[in-house]
């Protein structure tokens, strides 16, 4: 009974104190409340002036003012405080089901997965897209929901196993989404908007509709907080207390689900609302979970408000900003700062079971299969495509080719070397950011330096539309090295644990593609082609990126190769690093920053194309054992088979419509990631 008796003291202390917290958070977010509506309503209505807001509202004339600011502005207001509210109530749940200060309905997959079912419905079953979305949208939050906690392993999960699993399903679930949306929408800019989260409302439909369910999932949410009070006091407590655990943690779930749907289908998917609202509120002091879902609803609608004021502020006619990157801009740090104050996260939580454990083959034949299956890829690159090379043709074109015959192999040729190049490329970046922080999920898609070195390339391309191949390299390098620097500052004296660098990688990561999204946006680029290029692409690549490219290759695969001793004396521990005379501090920056110049280097002709550095090197080590320079070559013949294959589905899957090259990386990445984190979790011993 003592376990008991402790509980009911501490739930007693948690009812008694803290009250003068709660009134005062309520009042400043009502006041903010009464000093952004305005401001939102007056910049969506043009700047006019509250004077000339408030006299188009009352103009009983009817005039096409009144109709615009009661029938748009006014609406998207509203929807802003719903969704808001239904994402930070959501994130409360999660949080509290899970006891995982990191759960939310964007970091878990639910948002993706209530995305992705209604892009399905509208592609598929429109009527029904039409008719139930709510359940359609909660269908595919559910089961994302599902394949996360199934994957990490329960509700038990530790932090960073159910963020990173909830990432890999993010990242598969969004592959396929783009995917589809370039599909079914020929300019994309209605679906980008919304992918992006937007709170455009053409009536009141939207928001009529929600109010309902989402006020109903809060009133549940309520109901349930005296529940949620005594499972925050451990399992073993709640159920000598009779509290059925697992009833509560499932119902808190499928509600936290039921309120993601509901803000998906109001204004799209919208991430770190539910994050940052909860920590906030937990940092300020507010623990009993009634009073915080409270709270949360409140500051939830305020904070996206206020995203979506700044949203419209930063809006220019033609190319509105979606409200979602907004929230991003200002979830993302909040995630990074989480981070870097978090000490009780899991080390070991992404060591073991993602590498190792297969049949290991020989070096030597190893470099015989790599050999023979390189030449192969090539060759099946230059015979695809919307017109495909029979093999018999293909031995002609190539031993007697004619003017038609060049100008395919000119376009096919310098593309599948390029990907093949960059495959390897990004490999051996994986493998050296795995072996320098001892992290078998440290790739450069997972720590940032990709996203960022995009994000820079990218706003050289619009500052200097005429950059040379070199200034875009640079930009790149510059972007990576920026990511590094961010992942070292937040690891700060605890080092560059496993955790710390998946969950700070994560927020920098989503950082960098919100700014990337802010400046399609702002800057009026083709939707299209920068979606392709935020996804990464080989089309239209040809002889001068190659040549651009293959300098960097040549300079920094076989300084990465030098550097694969100090990896194997690394990968020892610290101190047994230090006894052997190494300079630990000085290898890990040397090492580090091959890493970040390959990336940056293929980054900078394809894009940020994601999963190749993290499947490559695990694939190496799976069939070959030995240092880290024998790894090294295997997982650059990896890479290389693997994105020149990911080239030629790209180009036939759905020909004469090419798919991005780095979302077909994505759909068989994220479940590889997915498969390695099952096999890591810890398994109970048999009887």
């Amino acid at each position: 009974m003592r376990p008991a008796t402790a509980a009911i003291q501490a739930t007693r202390r948690m009812n008694r104190g803290g009250a003068a917290m709660p009134v005062l958070l309520a009042v400043l977010g009502f006041i903010l409340l009464a000093i952004l509506l305005p401001a939102h309503v007056q910049q969506g209505y043009g700047n006019s002036g509250l004077g000339g807001v408030l006299s188009a509202l009352f103009d009983r004339a009817g005039g096409a003012e009144r109709a615009v600011l009661v029938h748009m502005h006014l609406p998207r207001a509203a929807a802003a405080l719903l969704a808001g509210a239904a994402l930070a109530v959501s994130g409360v749940l999660l949080q509290a089901v899970t006891r995982n200060p990191m759960a939310s309905p964007s970091l878990l997959g639910v948002s993706a997965g209530a995305h992705l079912a209604l892009i399905l419905a509208i592609a598929v079953f429109p009527a029904l897209a039409a008719v139930a979305p709510l359940a359609v949208a909660f269908a595919g939050g559910l089961a994302a929901a599902m394949m996360t906690y199934a994957v990490a392993g329960g509700l038990k999960a530790t932090p960073v196993r159910l963020v990173l699993a909830g990432m890999a399903v993010s990242l598969a679930v969004g592959a396929v989404s783009a995917l589809l949306a370039i599909l079914i929408d020929n300019d994309l800019s209605g679906l980008f908007l919304w992918g992006a989260g937007s709170l455009v409302q053409l009536d009141w439909t939207g928001s009529a509709d929600a109010l309902p369910r989402i006020a109903v999932g809060i009133a549940l949410a309520l109901l349930m907080g005296r529940a949620l009070d005594v499972l925050s006091l451990g399992d073993d407590v709640a159920q000598s207390l009779g509290q059925g655990v697992g009833r509560v943690r499932l119902a808190g779930a499928g509600v936290a689900t039921l309120l993601a749907a509901a803000a998906v289908c109001l204004s799209g998917p919208i991430a770190f609302i539910g994050l940052i609202t909860p920590n906030l509120l937990r940092l300020a002091g507010v623990t009993r979970h009634r009073p915080l879902m409270l709270l949360a609803a409140l500051w939830g609608g305020v904070l996206l408000l206020a995203a979506d004021t700044s949203a419209l502020a930063l809006s220019s006619g033609r190319w509105p900003v979606p409200a979602g990157v907004i929230a991003a801009l200002i979830g993302a740090p909040m995630l990074i700062l989480l981070v870097r104050r978090t000490g009780r996260l899991d080390r070991a939580a992404t060591r073991g079971g993602t590498a190792g454990g297969g049949r290991a083959l020989p070096f030597p034949l190893l470099l015989a299969l790599g050999a023979a299956a390189l030449p192969l890829v090539a060759l099946l690159g230059l015979s695809a495509g919307s017109n495909g090379l029979s093999p018999a043709l293909l031995a002609r074109v190539l031993s007697e080719p004619g003017p038609a015959d060049l100008a395919v192999l000119g376009l096919r040729l310098p593309r599948t070397l390029i990907a093949m190049l960059v495959g390897a490329m990004l490999a051996s970046s994986g493998l050296l950011f795995q072996g320098v922080v001892r992290n078998p999920l440290a790739g450069p898609e997972l720590i940032g330096v990709n996203q960022s070195a995009g994000l820079v390339a990218l706003l050289a391309l619009l500052v200097l539309p005429g950059l040379p191949m070199i200034g875009l390299q640079a930009a790149a390098l510059l972007g990576g090295g920026i990511a590094f620097a961010v992942i070292l500052g937040v690891s700060g004296r605890a080092g560059m644990t496993p955790a710390r660098v998946a969950l700070a990688g994560l927020g920098f990561g989503a950082l960098c593609a919100a700014l990337s999204s802010l400046i399609v946006s702002v800057a009026g680029l083709q939707v299209a082609q920068a979606l392709v290029w935020l996804a990464g692409t080989t089309y239209a690549r040809g002889w001068a990126d190659l040549a651009g490219l293959l300098p960097w290759a040549v300079l920094l695969l076989p300084a990465a190769w030098l550097v694969g001793r100090w990896l194997d004396l690394i990968s020892l521990g610290d101190d047994a690093a230090r006894a052997l005379g190494l300079p630990l501090d000085r290898a890990r920056a040397l090492v580090a920053a091959i890493g970040v110049a390959v990336s940056a280097a293929a980054v900078s002709v394809v894009g940020p194309v994601a999963f190749v550095g993290l499947m490559a090197p695990h694939g190496a080590r799976l069939i070959c054992r030995g240092g880290h320079r024998r790894l090294l070559v295997v997982a650059a013949i990896l890479g290389a088979v693997l994105l020149g294959l990911a080239d030629v589905v790209g180009r036939t899957l759905l020909a004469p419509v090419e798919i991005p090259v780095g979302l077909v990386t994505a759909m068989l990445g994220a479940p590889y990631i997915l498969l390695a984190l099952w096999r890591a979790q810890p398994r109970r011993a048999s009887r």
